[in-house]
């Protein structure tokens, strides 16, 4: 289904059956009601709650959120290219990789230590590390590793099959896949 399809769905009865004939609302149709005000519907999580303390540890997360994005960020445009720089010169290719496995991790276990998801910082380290020169040279050299990450994770997921579940419940599992 696309967004035309869904345009066209009358949603008023899944509701009342006075409804009929109302459109299903898609997002840029609330954002367009709501216009500038539409922006606060961001706060709507950390305004949720019920005393002034939660209230306000919620904006303090976020504060410290945004300031070690923005340091990650900042920090990363203005170290990371240099310690590349720097690294090239010994030429030594495991080394290089070490290094960029060492930034991907480091700045993972930082947003981990101030409470934010450990692949918010890998996505970053991942953002700024093509912005160096040598940004195809680290991809080359990371592209194995993330082959057999894959491989690992697949592998992983396959080793939680219940395989007496799946005997048990035969019926069942041949009629969901």
């Amino acid at each position: 289904l696309g967004a035309k399809d869904l345009q066209e769905l009358d949603a008023g009865p899944w509701f009342d059956a006075k409804s009929k004939g109302e459109k299903l609302p898609l997002l840029a149709d609330a954002v367009k009601a709501l216009g500038k005000k539409a922006h606060l519907m961001l706060l709507v999580p950390i305004l949720a709650g019920s005393t002034v303390e939660e209230v306000q540890g919620s904006v303090r997360n976020l504060v410290i959120g945004l300031v070690v994005v923005a340091a990650l960020v900042t920090g990363g445009r203005l170290v990371v290219p240099r310690v590349l720089d720097r690294l090239v010169l010994f030429r030594d290719r495991e080394l290089f990789t070490i290094c960029i496995l060492f930034l991907g991790l480091g700045a993972a276990f930082l947003t981990a230590s101030f409470g934010l998801p450990p692949a918010l910082g890998a996505f970053l380290a991942g953002l700024v590390i093509p912005e160096s020169e040598y940004g195809l040279q680290a991809l080359s050299d990371v592209l194995p590793f993330r082959d057999t990450f894959t491989g690992v994770f697949f592998t992983s997921i396959g080793m939680l099959l219940d395989i007496s579940y799946v005997g048990e419940h035969a019926p069942l599992v041949g009629g969901a896949a």
